[in-house]
């Protein structure tokens, strides 16, 4: 994410409940920035999950996967 000044590559988890979310994040805050590299990867690290919900515990849920993945395709193939 290097137009927020954030020159160093995003290490998120690769598996488990909260890396979905972390990856949702990611995937979020790539497209905020314009950054295609993070956003292909939270596409990639999410594509496994599209039809399930994004919750890293009871507390934290980040929504249905498919609707970040469609938002991640809209960016990059948009």
């Amino acid at each position: 994410m290097i137009r927020s000044g954030w020159s160093r590559p995003a290490r998120i988890a690769t598996s488990g409940l909260l890396a979905e979310v972390l990856w949702v994040l990611a995937g979020r805050a790539a497209i905020a920035v314009g950054d295609r590299r993070v956003a292909e990867r939270a596409r990639t690290a999410l594509t496994p999950a599209a039809d399930e919900v994004s919750a890293g515990s009871g507390v934290l849920t980040a929504g249905p996967v498919g609707d970040h993945l469609a938002a991640l395709t809209e960016f990059l193939d948009g």
